[in-house]
């Protein structure tokens, strides 16, 4: 299967989140590849539009995994780029979601919307993962995050 893992990250919590997820999944003998999700810089602070920089392709892979931190919900840029795609019938989509740990109810709330947004492109939605962080991410939480996630992945796919 090819994966692909789409991640908007700021202070790179969901950077490594995304490393682990291709890590494990790559144990599993599948070619995976991360491609980060950015956002134009917007010098008016009161502007909300999201004006993505080269967006990745989707059309090339079985499996998007995609993932940022839990900021009010979601994600805006993460939300901008599902609001761009079509349709992602066949493909196996989860969604992943990294919170500061005094605000970790944020990660249900950002799984649920983007796993929502999966749906309504036809994706074969599985289970995300989040995790929690304050200062350093716990390496031991992400690595079991990252397992189950690639798991239910596999499973999905079989």
């Amino acid at each position: 299967m090819i994966i692909g893992i789409f991640v908007q990250t700021t202070y790179d919590h969901a950077g490594i989140f995304a490393r682990h997820i291709a890590d494990a999944l790559r144990e599993r003998d599948h070619d995976v590849e991360i491609r980060l999700l950015r956002k134009r810089s917007n010098p008016n602070p009161w502007d909300f539009n999201v004006n993505l920089v080269r967006p990745p392709e989707s059309e090339e892979y079985d499996c998007i995994i995609i993932g940022g931190p839990a900021v009010v919900g979601s994600s805006r840029v993460v939300q901008a780029y599902l609001k761009e795609e079509v349709s992602w019938k066949g493909k196996i989509a989860a969604a992943f979601a990294v919170a500061w740990k005094p605000l970790a109810f944020l990660n249900s709330t950002a799984l649920e919307r983007m796993s929502d947004m999966l749906e309504v492109l036809n994706a074969k939605v599985v289970e995300g993962e989040s995790i929690r962080c304050v200062w350093r991410t716990d390496q031991h939480e992400v690595k079991q995050a990252a397992q189950r996630l690639s798991a239910r992945i596999v499973e999905a796919g079989k």
